[in-house]
Protein backbone atom coordinates (compact mmCIF):
# COMPACT_ATOMS: atom_id res chain seq x y z
CA UNK A 1 0.00 0.00 0.00
CA UNK A 2 1.37 3.48 -0.87
CA UNK A 3 2.78 5.55 1.96
CA UNK A 4 3.34 9.25 2.45
CA UNK A 5 7.09 8.84 2.48
CA UNK A 6 9.70 11.58 2.66
CA UNK A 7 10.60 10.82 -0.94
CA UNK A 8 6.98 11.18 -2.09
CA UNK A 9 6.53 14.43 -0.21
CA UNK A 10 9.68 15.83 -1.77
CA UNK A 11 8.40 14.91 -5.24
CA UNK A 12 5.09 16.72 -4.76
CA UNK A 13 5.72 20.32 -5.71
CA UNK A 14 4.01 23.07 -3.75
CA UNK A 15 2.31 25.90 -5.60
CA UNK A 16 0.44 29.14 -5.13
CA UNK A 17 -3.30 28.50 -5.22
CA UNK A 18 -5.86 31.03 -6.57
CA UNK A 19 -6.00 32.68 -3.14
CA UNK A 20 -2.29 33.31 -3.22
CA UNK A 21 -1.61 30.76 -0.47
CA UNK A 22 1.19 28.20 -0.61
CA UNK A 23 -0.51 24.82 -1.02
CA UNK A 24 0.72 21.23 -0.76
CA UNK A 25 -1.54 18.76 -2.57
CA UNK A 26 -1.30 14.97 -2.51
CA UNK A 27 -4.70 13.80 -3.74
CA UNK A 28 -5.80 10.37 -4.91
CA UNK A 29 -2.67 8.45 -3.93
CA UNK A 30 -4.43 5.83 -1.71
CA UNK A 31 -2.40 6.97 1.29
CA UNK A 32 -3.71 5.28 4.49
CA UNK A 33 -1.84 7.30 7.12
CA UNK A 34 -0.73 10.88 7.66
CA UNK A 35 3.02 10.76 8.32
CA UNK A 36 6.35 12.49 7.69
CA UNK A 37 4.68 15.91 7.43
CA UNK A 38 7.58 17.51 9.27
CA UNK A 39 9.49 17.51 6.00
CA UNK A 40 7.24 20.37 4.87
CA UNK A 41 8.89 22.55 7.55
CA UNK A 42 5.63 24.44 8.17
CA UNK A 43 6.03 26.26 4.85
CA UNK A 44 2.42 25.88 3.68
CA UNK A 45 -0.85 27.73 4.29
CA UNK A 46 -2.99 24.90 2.88
CA UNK A 47 -2.63 21.11 2.75
CA UNK A 48 -4.94 18.99 0.57
CA UNK A 49 -4.93 15.22 1.18
CA UNK A 50 -8.33 14.48 -0.36
CA UNK A 51 -9.32 11.25 -2.08
CA UNK A 52 -6.97 8.99 -0.15
CA UNK A 53 -7.67 6.19 2.36
CA UNK A 54 -6.74 8.00 5.57
CA UNK A 55 -8.59 6.68 8.64
CA UNK A 56 -7.46 9.10 11.36
CA UNK A 57 -7.06 12.87 11.49
CA UNK A 58 -3.85 13.36 13.41
CA UNK A 59 -0.07 12.79 13.41
CA UNK A 60 0.78 16.31 12.32
CA UNK A 61 3.82 18.08 13.71
CA UNK A 62 3.21 21.61 15.04
CA UNK A 63 2.23 23.66 11.97
CA UNK A 64 1.54 27.24 13.02
CA UNK A 65 1.39 28.55 9.46
CA UNK A 66 -1.27 26.08 8.31
CA UNK A 67 -4.71 27.69 8.06
CA UNK A 68 -6.57 25.31 5.68
CA UNK A 69 -6.72 21.51 5.75
CA UNK A 70 -8.72 19.54 3.17
CA UNK A 71 -9.34 15.83 3.80
CA UNK A 72 -12.47 15.19 1.73
CA UNK A 73 -13.28 11.70 0.45
CA UNK A 74 -11.16 9.66 2.83
CA UNK A 75 -12.13 7.01 5.41
CA UNK A 76 -11.59 9.08 8.56
CA UNK A 77 -13.55 7.85 11.56
CA UNK A 78 -11.29 9.09 14.36
CA UNK A 79 -9.82 12.46 15.32
CA UNK A 80 -6.66 12.73 17.39
CA UNK A 81 -6.77 14.55 20.69
CA UNK A 82 -3.71 16.65 19.81
CA UNK A 83 -5.10 18.55 16.82
CA UNK A 84 -5.59 21.71 18.86
CA UNK A 85 -1.91 21.72 19.82
CA UNK A 86 -0.43 20.83 16.44
CA UNK A 87 -2.83 22.77 14.20
CA UNK A 88 -3.40 25.74 16.48
CA UNK A 89 -4.04 28.33 13.75
CA UNK A 90 -6.29 26.25 11.52
CA UNK A 91 -9.19 28.32 10.15
CA UNK A 92 -10.80 25.96 7.62
CA UNK A 93 -11.24 22.18 7.93
CA UNK A 94 -12.95 20.14 5.21
CA UNK A 95 -13.88 16.58 6.24
CA UNK A 96 -16.61 16.09 3.65
CA UNK A 97 -17.47 12.46 2.82
CA UNK A 98 -15.65 10.58 5.55
CA UNK A 99 -16.86 8.02 8.12
CA UNK A 100 -17.14 9.97 11.37
CA UNK A 101 -20.21 8.63 13.13
CA UNK A 102 -19.85 9.66 16.76
CA UNK A 103 -20.32 13.14 18.22
CA UNK A 104 -17.44 12.32 20.58
CA UNK A 105 -15.07 12.70 17.65
CA UNK A 106 -16.50 16.14 16.91
CA UNK A 107 -15.63 17.07 20.51
CA UNK A 108 -11.93 16.74 19.63
CA UNK A 109 -12.32 19.65 17.22
CA UNK A 110 -13.30 22.03 20.02
CA UNK A 111 -9.56 22.49 20.62
CA UNK A 112 -9.31 24.34 17.29
CA UNK A 113 -10.12 27.74 18.75
CA UNK A 114 -9.23 29.66 15.57
CA UNK A 115 -11.45 27.53 13.33
CA UNK A 116 -13.91 29.56 11.26
CA UNK A 117 -15.25 27.02 8.75
CA UNK A 118 -16.00 23.30 9.21
CA UNK A 119 -17.52 20.87 6.71
CA UNK A 120 -18.63 17.37 7.70
CA UNK A 121 -21.26 16.83 5.01
CA UNK A 122 -21.41 13.18 4.01
CA UNK A 123 -20.31 11.83 7.42
CA UNK A 124 -22.79 9.63 9.33
CA UNK A 125 -22.57 12.02 12.29
CA UNK A 126 -24.19 14.77 10.22
CA UNK A 127 -27.45 12.78 10.40
CA UNK A 128 -27.54 13.13 14.17
CA UNK A 129 -30.43 15.32 15.27
CA UNK A 130 -28.19 17.52 17.44
CA UNK A 131 -25.06 17.51 15.25
CA UNK A 132 -25.19 21.06 13.94
CA UNK A 133 -26.48 22.50 17.21
CA UNK A 134 -23.70 20.70 19.08
CA UNK A 135 -21.03 22.12 16.79
CA UNK A 136 -22.48 25.62 17.15
CA UNK A 137 -22.77 25.26 20.94
CA UNK A 138 -19.29 23.84 21.54
CA UNK A 139 -17.52 26.02 18.98
CA UNK A 140 -19.20 29.43 19.15
CA UNK A 141 -16.32 30.97 17.23
CA UNK A 142 -17.07 28.95 14.06
CA UNK A 143 -18.73 31.10 11.37
CA UNK A 144 -19.64 28.44 8.78
CA UNK A 145 -20.79 24.84 9.31
CA UNK A 146 -21.21 22.70 6.19
CA UNK A 147 -20.82 25.78 3.97
CA UNK A 148 -23.71 27.58 5.64
CA UNK A 149 -23.23 30.64 7.83
CA UNK A 150 -24.08 30.24 11.50
CA UNK A 151 -26.65 32.83 12.54
CA UNK A 152 -26.93 34.47 15.93
CA UNK A 153 -30.36 32.88 16.24
CA UNK A 154 -28.78 29.44 15.83
CA UNK A 155 -26.22 30.22 18.52
CA UNK A 156 -28.95 31.24 20.96
CA UNK A 157 -31.11 28.21 20.15
CA UNK A 158 -28.13 25.86 20.55
CA UNK A 159 -27.37 27.38 23.96
CA UNK A 160 -31.00 26.90 25.00
CA UNK A 161 -31.02 23.28 23.75
CA UNK A 162 -27.96 22.30 25.76
CA UNK A 163 -29.33 23.99 28.86
CA UNK A 164 -32.20 21.46 28.88
CA UNK A 165 -32.02 18.12 30.69
CA UNK A 166 -31.74 16.20 27.42
CA UNK A 167 -29.01 18.53 26.17
CA UNK A 168 -27.06 18.18 29.41
CA UNK A 169 -27.43 14.39 29.23
CA UNK A 170 -26.07 14.36 25.69
CA UNK A 171 -23.11 16.53 26.63
CA UNK A 172 -22.37 14.27 29.62
CA UNK A 173 -22.51 11.16 27.43
CA UNK A 174 -20.05 12.70 24.99
CA UNK A 175 -17.66 13.83 27.73
CA UNK A 176 -17.72 10.32 29.24
CA UNK A 177 -16.83 8.77 25.91
CA UNK A 178 -20.12 6.99 25.39
CA UNK A 179 -21.10 6.36 21.78
CA UNK A 180 -23.54 8.93 20.40
CA UNK A 181 -24.33 7.63 16.93
CA UNK A 182 -26.42 9.08 14.13
CA UNK A 183 -30.04 8.15 13.56
CA UNK A 184 -31.19 6.48 10.34
CA UNK A 185 -34.24 5.97 8.09
CA UNK A 186 -35.02 8.15 5.12
CA UNK A 187 -37.75 10.24 6.69
CA UNK A 188 -35.82 10.39 9.98
CA UNK A 189 -32.69 11.69 8.28
CA UNK A 190 -34.56 14.52 6.64
CA UNK A 191 -36.53 15.32 9.79
CA UNK A 192 -33.35 15.56 11.86
CA UNK A 193 -31.69 17.64 9.16
CA UNK A 194 -34.61 20.05 9.28
CA UNK A 195 -34.22 20.31 13.03
CA UNK A 196 -30.48 20.85 12.78
CA UNK A 197 -30.93 23.56 10.17
CA UNK A 198 -33.49 25.37 12.35
CA UNK A 199 -36.15 25.63 9.64
CA UNK A 200 -39.36 27.46 10.35
CA UNK A 201 -42.55 25.43 10.87
CA UNK A 202 -43.80 26.53 7.44
CA UNK A 203 -40.57 25.39 5.78
CA UNK A 204 -40.71 22.04 7.59
CA UNK A 205 -44.25 21.52 6.31
CA UNK A 206 -43.07 22.20 2.75
CA UNK A 207 -40.24 19.67 3.10
CA UNK A 208 -42.59 17.04 4.51
CA UNK A 209 -44.89 17.46 1.50
CA UNK A 210 -41.89 17.08 -0.80
CA UNK A 211 -40.86 13.85 0.96
CA UNK A 212 -44.38 12.44 0.81
CA UNK A 213 -44.54 13.08 -2.92
CA UNK A 214 -41.06 11.67 -3.61
CA UNK A 215 -41.19 8.70 -5.97
CA UNK A 216 -37.99 7.00 -4.77
CA UNK A 217 -35.23 6.93 -2.18
CA UNK A 218 -33.07 8.78 -4.68
CA UNK A 219 -35.59 11.61 -4.74
CA UNK A 220 -35.47 11.78 -0.93
CA UNK A 221 -31.65 11.88 -1.13
CA UNK A 222 -31.91 14.79 -3.56
CA UNK A 223 -34.05 16.66 -1.04
CA UNK A 224 -31.44 15.91 1.64
CA UNK A 225 -28.65 17.29 -0.51
CA UNK A 226 -30.56 20.47 -1.29
CA UNK A 227 -31.26 21.00 2.40
CA UNK A 228 -27.60 20.49 3.23
CA UNK A 229 -26.52 22.95 0.57
CA UNK A 230 -29.22 25.49 1.45
CA UNK A 231 -30.65 25.35 -2.07
CA UNK A 232 -34.01 23.69 -1.41
CA UNK A 233 -36.65 25.46 -3.61
CA UNK A 234 -39.33 26.12 -0.98
CA UNK A 235 -41.38 28.28 -3.33
CA UNK A 236 -41.67 25.46 -5.88
CA UNK A 237 -43.23 23.11 -3.32
CA UNK A 238 -45.40 25.64 -1.51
Amino acid sequence: MPRLTVELIERVAGYLNPLGDREFMARGLKIPVIENMGILQDDYDCIDLSENEIRRLGDFPPMKRLTSLVLANNSIDRISGDVGRTLSNLKALVLTNNRIGNLGEVEQLTQLTNLEALSMIGNPVSRNAEYRAYVVYRMPWVKFVDFRRVSETERKEAAVLFATDSGKALETAISEGRIVEAESTAAGETETRMKANMLTDAQKAVVRRAIQSAASREAVDDIEQMLKAGTFPFDSYA
